[in-house]
Formats: structure tokens, sequence, C-alpha cells
């Protein structure tokens, strides 16, 4: 992504104006790679984030589940920062290392500069905290002896070898046009390498924008001019840029920018944020929510597809098993015909040929004999036979049923997993596999409290309030406890989902709300990228829950079904306020 030096210097100015006379109000450290520095004054409060994941700082409006337990990087920043008055920020042209500096006092009481370097260089990124010009301590530490910088506590700062490129800024344009076009490689190339500040996405709009991707190397009048007009853009972008998205395939956020980016064509749109962290914000936003969740489910989503495979494995040994079981009746008939036949069977025999009976066409058939058995024994172990392969066929289907049915319950979990929002819904989906005995409960001596959510709720567009269960438990109290006889029960047709209730309130529900309902439904199932997801619907009274079903698990009739697109931008309309 282009959080290059030119989107740094757009970013790093809009801090300046919002975070001016401010001061640090609290820290925390969500997790190892991210800091969050709570500003305040009066009329204002916002959350400054720090990350190494991902790259980049900018004001959030997200939410950040902290640790019990804060870490001492974490701890240290506290020490130093809280209470401070935010000065100001400070980029060395258009280099990728921002410092922020803050105004506090030691423990003297005398009057010192604290500061946060901010070092935004891929997977070199890091976090280092400065007081004067000495380090407090850095996110990540490195010392000559792993052939990097030294960057320790009490070490001298010394910032990252400049790259030596060319500010567009400092320079004129006609300057900057006559080094790109005598610079030899690829036009992108060239400006890329020139230009310090420049993304390879820039460079390739700046070179778009002045010859329509031609060649550099033979530019002559026309594309001079049209080139000094595109580093004019650029310059201008640079100096006071716009933050914009550019969507794909829709509304899908794929990259973004200080300036229009016009090199895609119609194959892709673009649109203006309303400031540069908000754009950062809702951009790295959906994606930290489904890492994060990704790596707090992680051991449970390994559990269920382990026990999912497992199971899917025996299931498949007893269809085998029950495949065997098919020529039952042919045991009990070779019991039979031997039976029939007794006297003419010699003792020892191997093998005897008998008329079946049982054929319309009374052919011969050849029975195996145990040599070691009379004829009489013979007869009594295919009777045995028989009555075994009857009995491990009722109770091979049992066991394929039951196998199936875990199956579908662990994919109804599984589904919730993925849907899972926050830790909360996490440790309930926890529980419920530790009481299902999937996972082993964790016993500790002071193990904190997590609050039990409330169902999903929304408000439809004819006021009628709608709740959405987030797990199978959850789904089970809404539909069996809280919910009416009178209330309408939603859930999608043959996929797993949700439990959904509207709230009648003992009268009539418009068609508009059983269908936003529905699409509320949808969205919250498996079928959330799909379209046309079937939707079946019915009243409250008519959905029981047989004896000894899993969590989650109900049967219903009586239903009527309808086919909606799920919308996400719609569902969220409607969250209850």
């Amino acid at each position: 992504m282009p959080l290059d030096g030119g989107f740094l210097y757009n970013l790093r100015r809009e801090i300046d104006q919002i975070a001016a006379e401010t001061r640090v109000d609290k820290i925390s450290q969500p997790s190892r790679d991210e800091i969050v520095i709570s500003l305040h004054k009066k009329g204002f409060s916002g959350k400054l984030l720090f990350t190494l994941t991902d790259p980049r700082f900018h004001f959030s409006e997200l939410s950040f589940e902290n640790p019990a337990q804060p870490p001492m990087f974490c701890m240290l920043m506290r020490k130093y920062f809280v209470g401070a008055k935010y000065i100001g920020s400070y980029q060395e042209g258009l280099e990728r290392v921002v410092r922020f500096d803050f105004d506090t006092y030691n423990e003297l009481g005398d009057s010192i500069t604290v500061s946060i370097v901010a070092e935004i260089m891929g997977r070199g990124s890091n976090l280092i905290l400065l007081e004067g010009n000495r380090i407090i301590d850095a996110l990540r530490r490195s010392s000559v002896e792993s052939g990097k910088r030294m960057i320790l506590p009490g070490a001298v700062y010394e910032p990252p070898e400049p790259q030596n490129k060319i500010n567009p800024l400092n320079e004129k344009s006609e300057r900057l046009c006559e080094m790109i076009g005598r610079t030899g490689g690829k036009a992108a190339d060239r400006v890329l390498n020139l230009l310090d500040g420049v993304s390879p996405l820039v460079a390739r709009e700046l070179v778009f924008k002045a010859a329509e991707n031609l060649d550099a190397e033979s530019f002559d009048d026309t594309a001079y001019m049209r080139l000094r007009g595109a580093v004019d853009v650029l310059k201008s972008a640079i100096e006071k840029g716009t933050p914009t998205v550019i969507y794909r395939n829709g509304n899908k956020p794929f990259d973004f920018s200080y300036m229009n980016i016009s090199q895609y064509g119609s194959l892709a749109e673009c649109k203006c944020e309303t400031s540069f962290c908000a754009l950062l914000d809702r951009f790295y936003g959906d994606r930290r929510k489904e890492e994060d969740m990704r790596r707090r489910t992680h051991d449970l989503m390994k559990v269920l597809t382990n026990s999912v495979e497992r199971i899917s494995r025996k299931i498949n040994k007893q269809r085998a098993e029950l495949k065997a079981c098919e020529n039952k009746e042919q045991l009990r008939i070779y019991g039979e015909l031997i039976k029939a036949n007794i006297s003419m069977i010699e003792r020892g025999a191997s093998v005897c040929e008998v008329m079946n009976y049982y054929d319309p066409e009374c052919n011969t058939v050849r029975i195996r004999l145990d040599e070691k058995l009379s004829p009489a024994a013979n007869a009594q172990k295919y009777f045995k036979d028989y009555k075994k392969a009857y009995t491990a066929e009722e109770k091979l289907n049992e066991l394929i049923a039951d196998g199936e049915q875990e199956i579908a319950y662990l994919e109804s979990v599984f589904d919730a997993l993925s849907r899972a929002e926050c830790e909360a819904e996490v440790a309930e989906i926890r529980t419920e596999l530790a009481d299902g005995g999937y996972i082993r409960r964790m016993v500790q001596k002071k193990q904190p409290k997590t609050r039990t959510l409330p169902p999903f709720h929304y408000v439809s567009s004819d006021g009628f309030d709608i709740y959405v269960g987030r797990n199978n438990r959850q789904n089970d109290i809404l539909t069996l406890k809280t919910a009416a006889r009178s209330d309408i029960w939603l859930h999608t047709k043959g996929i797993h989902g949700a439990h959904v209730i509207i709230d009648t309130r003992g009268g009539d529900v418009p068609e508009n709300t059983i269908m936003e309902a529905a699409r509320i439904a949808a969205y919250h199932s498996k079928g959330r990228q799909s379209s046309s997801v079937p939707v079946d619907y019915v009243r409250a009274a008519k959905v029981k829950k047989p004896a000894g079903a899993r969590p989650g698990m109900v049967i219903y009739d009586g239903y009527n079904t309808v086919y909606v697109t799920p919308d996400e931008n719609e569902t969220k309309s409607h969250i209850a306020q």
C-alpha cells in the first residue's frame, strides 16, 4: 500500500491540526505491535494509533481490547508520556520517518521533551521513544552485532540512512522534467528512483498523466509539456492532497493515495474520504478486525477442523462396514439351505452344492463350509453372522446419523466463530465447546470474568425490534425462552446461521419488516457473501427443540420461505441506537 512520504506528509500535518494543544490522557498496548495514545483537550478527545502491523499512524475511532496486564513497554510509555503536552511533528523532507514531540517534566520537575519516532519502512518499521536524542526504548530493539543500527535503551538515536532522492517540493518542475527525461530505464522506474516520497502507484500515475504510459526516453515537446503538467499536479497533491480510496469490483477498496488515480480507467473508481485519518481507519479497520479474530480463534478453528475431519473419517469407515452388511440376507439364506439339506451334507466337507429354493429358477448354489464344524454348526454360524450383520446395520445407521448431526453442529459452531466480533463472543463459544467435551476447560485461580453479551439488536423501518443470536447457546435462549409464542422466528434454509426473532408485540408484522429481518438473517449466516439466500420464517410457537438435540438445533413446520440478498450497509443501518 502506498503509505509513502507524500502521504505521510499530508497525514502528519492533519494530525498536527487535530492534536494541537492536546495532552496525553491514557496509553494502552492492545497487542505487541500496537500503541494507542488517548489525547484530550477542552471539547476534544481522540485516540492516536501507532501500529507496526500494516505500519501506519493515525487517529482512530475503532475500539481496542486491552490485555488485563499491560506490557512493560506500555508501562514505560505511561511513565514518560501521560500528562505530556503535544508540541508537533517533524519529517525530514519526504522521508518515511516522523517524530512526534511532547513537553513534559522529569522526576526532578525539569521541563523536558520526549518524542515518539515512527519509522514507516515496511518490514523494517519501528516505534522508538526518545528523551532528547537518547533512546528510552523501542518496540523492536536491534544492535550493531545484528548488522543494523543500534536501537537500544540509552543509545544515541541515529535516523535511517537517507535515500538521497530529490524532494519534488524543493525543486522546480522544469528541472525535475529534465532529470526524468535523461535518466535511463523505464519511465515509472525513473520517477520512482529519482523522486523522494513517491510510491510505485504514484510514479505510474505521473507517467500515465504525462505520456499515457509511453516510455520517457523519447519525450517530444508535447510529452514534455504533459510531463511538466503531471509534475505540477504531483507537487500540488503533496502540498495539499486529497484522501482518496480506490475501489475495484464494486465496493471493495484495494488501494489509496493522496491524489486522484486514473491509470486503471474503467476498472476502478476513486472516492474521496473526509480525512486521511478516516481513510486509514476505514481501510485497515475491517482487515484488523478479521486478523485479530483470526488470531484469537485460531486454536478453536483448529479444534473444530480436526474434529470434523476425525468424525468424517469415522463415518466413512462406518459406511464401508455398512456396505459389507448389504449381503446379510444371503447369510440367512445359506443357513436355511444348509439346515434344509443337513442330511445330505457330509461332516468335514469344505463346500456343499444345494438347490436354492429362494431362487425363482431354483439354480444350484455353492456354499462354503467350515471343515471343523458339523453341518448343523455351519448353519448356526451363518445364522449368527446374519444376526450380527443385522444388528450392526441398525447400529451403524444410528452411528452415521449421529456423526452427521455432530458434523452439522460443529459446522454451526464454526460459522458462529467465523462471525464473532469480539473476545466475549469467542469466550462464550469456547465455553460451549468445553461443555461439549471438545476442549479442556481452562482452570485458573484468578480467571477474569467475561461479560455475557446480549443478542444483536436491530430496528426495522416500521419500528419493530429484531434480535439475532450470537452463538448456538444464545440462539436457544432467544428462540425457546425469550421469544413470545406470537413472535416471528427466521433462519436461513439449509444454511448455518443465527436465529432471528421479530418482536411482534402481539400484532401483525408488515411484509417489509419480514424482508428486512430476512436480509439480516442472511447477513448473520454462512450465506453472507451469497445472493438469493433462502430464509424460512414461522411463528416462534411452531419451533421446537428435540430431546437430546445439540445447542442451536431445532425443528419447525408450517413455515414460509423468502429469497433475499444480504446487504451489509442496510443491516448496519438498522442497528438499534
